[in-house]
């Protein structure tokens, strides 16, 4: 049987080309540097080595990034007013269950917004037995619940239904990237695993449905499903739970619908710029190479012919030409207002901040 955890959401498909050129371009130069041809493709008979050079001294003037920074800034540039009952004013200081407070995680959520449009956030509760668990062993423990942020990229499927007369998320799949240790203390390994987030018909609470939580590897062997555990369905106030707290967020939505993301065009431009910009520099660099052209004149036996310094060319033939091949004033005139231009542009599609302010 072939594994079902490879298959994605078909909005999924579509916007994952989008995606990746945000995330490449938000990345900066080296990024771009990483997808080469993805970005920059070779010209017509060039060798490689010959490439990896024109790709060096291509930079990503990468206003996308300084856009989103700018904007970040503008979003926060107010503390937070946080209202919480005094229960949870421990859990507002470390949301994640790694020292991240809700402020610091709201600032990552927004950033994942602004880059790709969308990301989800699961709020989670570590499974005990309730029969056997006091508050005392919850506080000693330290079982409580925490959020943690999936990365749009890592929400493979999803599913709304209307269950009981309402529209309710029914079903999500998420990516997740599992670090283990090995034999070796200084090594581990990174492997995959799927978690399935969805609503289930429950026989004990006639047929009402309760939230379940299963965990998946993927036999590469067979490309099989295989469950890892046992089938989890969370409690809350001592009861199953009727609802995924599984929560989507986007530049202005919170449901599951996907959307372009916010600068894509401005990524698209940024693209453009990137190529234009390559077209430059590697015709600055050679043209400001001198290369020396000779007419009219034949070098006998082992003569050399040094050129820079103190050394001159002289020739006996009175026809004799030596001079400098230079690209001239208005050489690259076309490509530096092509560059004005796009910049100008990325502006206009949203990169206000890059203008440069008059001093007041």
């Amino acid at each position: 049987m072939a594994s079902k955890m490879k298959i994605v959401h078909r909005d999924y498909d579509a916007m994952s080309a989008l995606w990746e050129r945000c995330r490449d371009v938000s990345g900066g130069t080296h990024r771009m540097h990483e997808k080469g041809e993805v970005y920059l493709p070779k010209l017509k008979g060039e060798k490689q080595e010959e490439y990896v050079s024109r790709l060096n001294r291509t930079v990503l003037y990468n206003a996308t990034w300084r856009t989103i920074v700018g904007f970040l800034g503008l979003l926060f540039r107010k503390p937070a007013t946080i209202k919480v009952p005094d229960a949870a004013t421990d859990l507002v200081k470390d949301v994640t269950m790694t020292g991240v407070p809700l402020e610091i995680f709201a600032l990552e959520v927004s950033e994942e917004c602004m880059i790709v449009g969308r990301v989800g956030v699961w709020v989670n509760y570590p499974p005990v037995d309730l029969e056997r668990t006091t508050r005392a062993d919850a506080q000693r423990l330290n079982l409580r619940p925490s959020m943690e942020m999936y990365d749009t990229e890592s929400i493979l499927d999803w599913r709304v239904e209307r269950l009981n007369n309402k529209m309710s998320l029914s079903y999500v799949k998420l990516k997740e990237d599992i670090v283990t240790k090995t034999d070796n203390e200084f090594e581990s390994k990174t492997s995959t695993q799927y978690r399935i987030l969805d609503l289930v018909p429950s026989a004990a609470l006639d047929g009402s449905y309760v939230y379940r939580v299963r965990i998946f590897i993927v036999d590469e062997k067979n490309d099989a499903d295989v469950q890892v555990g046992p089938d989890i369905y969370p409690i809350m106030g001592g009861k199953p739970m009727n609802e995924i707290p599984f929560y989507f967020v986007t530049t202005d939505d919170i449901t599951p619908c996907v959307e372009e993301p916010p600068f894509i065009d401005l990524v698209d431009m940024n693209i453009a710029h990137y190529q234009v910009t390559a077209d430059y520099e590697n015709g600055c660099h050679w043209s400001g190479l001198p290369t020396v052209w000779i007419a009219g004149y034949t070098p006998a036996g082992d003569e050399e012919l040094r050129v820079g310094g103190s050394s001159a060319l002289c020739f006996p033939e009175p026809t004799a030409k030596a001079g400098l091949i230079e690209v001239g004033v208005a050489g690259f005139s076309a490509l530096e207002k092509n560059l004005d231009r796009k910049e100008a542009q990325m502006v206009i599609l949203g990169a206000r901040l890059l203008e440069v302010q008059k001093p007041g």
